[in-house]
């Protein structure tokens, strides 16, 4: 289970309380991936490059639709 954040709304340590409240969730992830062969540093090595593949696409979908929106206008 992941907990929520403390607010709904930015506050100090938000960052790491989002760590924290995912940490539990990404280990079960990383132990699932060893029990079938791959090696724990095979499995945060793609987490991190997952999370920043993610982190790209969302940018570039921002930014499409953003030009989007100004070619329309």
């Amino acid at each position: 289970m992941i907990i929520k954040p403390m607010l709904n709304a930015a506050y100090a340590d938000r960052d790491l309380d989002c760590q924290l409240a995912l940490e539990i969730a990404v280990q079960q992830v990383i132990d699932q991936a060893m029990a079938v062969g791959w090696e724990r540093e095979e499995a945060l090595f793609a987490l991190g490059n997952l999370a920043v593949n993610m982190l790209v696409g969302d940018w570039k979908k921002e930014q499409t639709g953003s030009a989007v929106a100004v070619t329309q206008h």
